[in-house]
């Protein structure tokens, strides 16, 4: 694994979360409890997040003119089945002008 360039991708992910995609929250706070001491498995998914990002880095947001922008929101928290960090799970979907906003 000292090969592998876990912190600078992680990095990457972080810059990607805060600057343009906030769905990825939730994957790079998981990832960031490896990052003393990354394995295969946790390698692996990083480059699953890498995928998804790969997937998702033409997505775009069109309001129509005559759309209304009043937001409609969603908020689901699951406290117990987090085992592994022990705090609890939360989820937000935003509607804006009838379009997803994640």
């Amino acid at each position: 694994m000292k090969k592998i360039p876990y912190h600078k991708v992680l990095r990457l992910l972080m810059w990607l979360q805060v600057v343009t995609w906030p769905n990825l929250s939730f994957t790079v706070n998981y990832l960031s409890c490896f990052a003393a001491n990354p394995g295969k498995a946790h390698w692996n998914a990083m480059k699953h997040a890498m995928a998804y990002v790969k997937e998702i880095i033409n997505y775009r947001i069109t309001y129509h003119h005559r759309a209304s922008l009043q937001s409609v929101d969603f908020v689901n928290s699951d406290y117990a089945n987090n085992k592994i960090i022990q705090r609890p799970t939360n989820r937000y979907i935003f509607f804006v002008g009838g379009e997803l906003v994640l």
